[in-house]
Order: C-alpha cells, then structure tokens, then sequence
C-alpha cells in the first residue's frame, strides 16, 4: 500500500481505478472483514462506472467484504444496489431534516462564531440550510420538529 501512495507522488495525484482495486484486494487478503463506507453515490460524476466497480468487487470476497453505501433514490443507484442485497435501509427524509434542524439550532445557540448574528440573520442561516438539505432529500416539505 505505501506503493501506491509512492506511485501516486506521496498523494499529490489520483490512483488510477486499477491500483485502487488491487489495494483493495490486498488488504481483503490481510483482514477478516473489510468495512467500506461510500457516501453520496448520486454525487458522483463517474456514477456508471462506480456502480460498475461495486458489482465487481462485491463479488471478490464474500462475506468478508461489507458495504455501506449512501445515496439518495436515484433508479440507477437503487437498482444496481438491489441486486446485490435486496436489503437496504430508507431512511425517512422528515426524520433527517429534523435532526438537521436540531443540530443547526444547537450551533446557532452554542457556537460563539454566531454570537453576533441577530435572531433574525439566523432565521435565514438556518432556512436557508434546511432548504439546501430538503433538496439533497427530495423532500417536498419541510415538516416542523
């Protein structure tokens, strides 16, 4: 692994598709169960080809590879995802959005960065976050928490 960074100009470059394959397989030979976290697979410019590399790793080493992926419910991702593990999570868009409202609040109350913004500034901070977040959830609504 320290020869693909090496490879890779002590990081200042991108492994190519392949190196990061091979390391991956190297380290399933190393481990018992090898956890791989992807997050927001809708933001993915290459979303065909990710899909395509997580069909064909998920099929390397069975049961020692575990995949956690997030996305929002996108046909491509949702389909791809499916016939891999029928088994999958949906995590509830209002439920999401409270917890991001309570977290905001939590900030805009403790943080001293916003000590010096009135009441009103932080209506639109936290509006204007929650809107951002309802469309990264495709929620038709804000519900109040």
């Amino acid at each position: 692994m320290a020869e693909l960074y090496e490879s890779c100009h002590s990081g200042r470059s991108q492994p190519s598709l392949r190196s990061l394959s091979a390391t991956l397989l190297l380290i399933l030979e190393a481990f018992g169960h090898v956890y791989v976290v992807l997050d927001a697979l809708d933001e993915c410019a290459e979303r065909k080809d990710i899909l395509k590399w997580i069909k064909e790793m998920t099929s390397w080493r069975k049961g020692k590879l575990h995949l956690l992926a997030t996305s929002r419910l996108e046909e491509d991702i949702t389909k791809i995802l499916r016939l891999l593990d029928p088994h999958y999570v949906y995590l509830e868009p209002n439920v999401v959005t409270c917890d991001i409202e309570r977290y905001i609040n939590r900030i805009l109350e403790v943080d001293e960065a916003f000590e010096r913004w009135d009441d009103e500034v932080k209506v639109i901070i936290k509006s204007t976050l929650l809107e951002s977040a309802r469309g990264m959830y495709a929620i038709p609504k804000v519900k109040k928490c």
